[in-house]
C-alpha cells in the first residue's frame, strides 16, 4: 500500500486504467539508497526506469574536467531516466541522492509494453518529458543571457516554488542545498554563490541560518533577476 500511495501522486498513473496501476505496483522492484550514492552514470547501459517512493536524486551532466551541472532535482512521487525508455540509448544524466532515498525499479522492456498497449501512459510520460524539455530550454537561456546574479536569485524562486514553506518570516526552503550545489545548478564556483548569497542577505532578500534559506522578501528576490 505504501508503494501504491507515493506513485498515485505520479501525473502518469492518476489517469491511467486502475488494474495497470496495480499490475506496474507489482512488479516494482524497490531499493534503498544512501545520502550521495550514485544510482547510474552518464553513458552506461540503462536496464530500468526509476521511481521514487522517498528522498530527492540529483541528475547532472559531469565534463571532461570533472564539472557538475545539475540540470535537475527529482523528487518524492516523481521519475527518472526515462529517456533511453524512447531511444533504446544510455543514460545521458548522472543520477545521485541527494539524500537517504527509496526508488521502485520497473525494466525498460517491460515498461516500453506497456506504452504500446496503454496511450494514456505514453502521453502521460510524454507530457512530463515535454515540461522538463521547457525547464531545460529555460536552463540555456539563463546561463547564455544571465549574469551570476540573476541565475541564483531566478534559482531561489525556483526552488521556493518547488520546496517552499510559508514561515511567519517569509517563506522557508525546506530542502538542503549546499553552496555547492546552488553553484551546480548555475554554473559558477561555490566561492561565487557564497559571495552572492552574502549580498542578498545584506539586501534583505534573504536570511540564512546553518545553510538553511528563507525568502524574507519575494520583491526584492525578482528585482534581482
Amino acid at each position: 500500500m505504501y508503494i501504491k500511495e507515493m506513485l498515485s501522486k505520479n501525473n502518469i498513473f492518476k489517469e491511467i486504467d486502475p488494474k495497470l496501476s496495480e499490475e506496474l505496483y507489482s512488479k516494482l522492484i524497490t531499493r534503498k539508497y544512501r545520502k550521495k550514492m550514485l544510482i547510474f552514470m552518464e553513458g552506461e547501459p540503462a536496464d530500468y526506469i526509476y521511481f521514487i517512493l522517498q528522498g530527492k536524486v540529483k541528475l547532472s551532466k559531469i565534463s571532461a574536467e570533472g564539472q557538475e551541472k545539475i540540470v535537475q532535482i527529482i523528487q518524492e512521487g516523481q521519475f527518472f531516466g526515462e529517456v533511453p525508455v524512447l531511444d533504446g540509448g544510455s543514460h545521458p544524466l548522472t543520477a545521485e541522492t541527494l539524500e537517504e532515498a527509496e526508488i521502485g525499479l520497473l525494466g525498460l522492456e517491460e515498461f516500453r509494453k506497456y506504452l504500446f498497449q496503454y496511450p494514456q501512459l505514453a502521453y502521460g510520460i510524454m507530457e512530463i518529458m515535454a515540461k522538463r524539455l521547457r525547464q531545460s530550454f529555460r536552463q540555456i537561456k539563463n546561463l547564455a543571457l544571465k549574469n551570476t546574479h540573476s541565475r541564483l536569485a531566478s534559482r531561489l524562486f525556483k526552488l521556493s516554488r518547488e520546496y517552499g514553506v510559508e514561515m511567519g518570516e517569509g517563506i522557508f526552503i525546506k530542502a538542503a542545498f549546499t553552496h555547492q550545489d546552488l553553484a551546480n545548478m548555475i554554473g559558477t564556483s561555490r566561492e561565487t554563490v557564497s559571495r552572492i548569497l552574502r549580498d542578498f542577505e545584506k539586501s534583505g532578500a534573504i536570511r540564512i541560518v546553518r545553510q538553511k534559506i528563507t525568502i524574507i522578501d519575494m520583491d526584492i528576490l525578482r528585482k534581482l533577476f
